[in-house]
């Protein structure tokens, strides 16, 4: 089964939406589902939950970029997810999405969203997707589960700590440092910064890219603007 050929037929993906936030979406709702949060669901609140939120959007992108690829033998899975949620909806309140691609290839995409309602902002940030083979994320998921039913009573044993690999040696000194105790810092400027150990071989040097916001998403972020972009004028939108 050989990759799809993927074709982008516009240089942008751009989206409008309109919801209802249901019942069932509630974090009271939705911890009373989950065998971790059951205990203590009722004393969530009754509005919308964070991970439908996101889900929401989520099945919104997904959708625009089927509408613009022809994929058979390949899928489009998320990839990262770093979205702020601002402010609380009760259920049966609407919410507008509205979303626009920063980066978009035969491969992946990026968009820019954000979600507000008659009130104010309720989120905004950045989620990203890539086109993978539905052969190989099959395949590996059928093999974590012949792998659970092999084990003694139908599941896997927890793997140690530290058979799981970091991603890079770089960050495995980061999360190491950061659980040793701190010895005394040293005031830079805003910032703070630990003293290496000189036994310690230095950190590759990142560069941060930022995605530029796309010019529509700018505008309705500005403050105290009225009316053309659909959203009222002095939102805020914080917790």
């Amino acid at each position: 089964m050989g990759p799809d050929s993927v074709s982008v037929q516009r240089s942008t993906i751009s989206f409008e939406e309109v919801c209802t936030v249901d019942a069932d979406q509630t974090a009271r709702r939705l911890f009373a589902r989950l065998s971790h949060g059951n205990a203590y669901a009722s004393r969530m609140v009754e509005g919308l939950a964070t991970g439908y939120l996101i889900a929401i959007v989520e099945s919104i992108c997904i959708r625009e970029m089927l509408r613009e690829m022809s994929l058979t033998t390949e899928v489009i899975v998320g990839a990262a997810v770093d979205v702020r949620h601002r402010a609380p909806v009760p259920p049966g309140k609407q919410i507008w999405l509205r979303g626009q691609t920063t980066h978009l290839d035969e491969r992946t995409a990026t968009f820019a969203v954000r979600a507000w309602d008659d009130d104010e902002i309720v989120s905004d940030g950045v989620m990203t997707f890539v086109v993978t083979s539905r052969e190989r994320i099959e395949t590996r998921l059928a093999l974590k589960l012949s792998a659970d039913n092999r084990a003694p009573g139908g599941a896997s044993e927890h793997p140690q700590s530290n058979s799981v690999p970091w991603p890079e040696a770089g960050l495995s000194r980061v999360a190491n440092a950061a659980m040793t105790p701190c010895r005394p810092t040293i005031p830079l400027g805003k910032h703070w910064h630990r003293p290496r150990n000189p036994d310690e071989p230095p950190l590759p040097k990142v560069r941060l890219h930022r995605a530029p916001c796309p010019e529509s998403l700018r505008k309705a972020a500005t403050p105290h603007r009225t009316g053309d972009e659909g959203i009222p004028g002095s939102l805020t939108g914080t917790w």
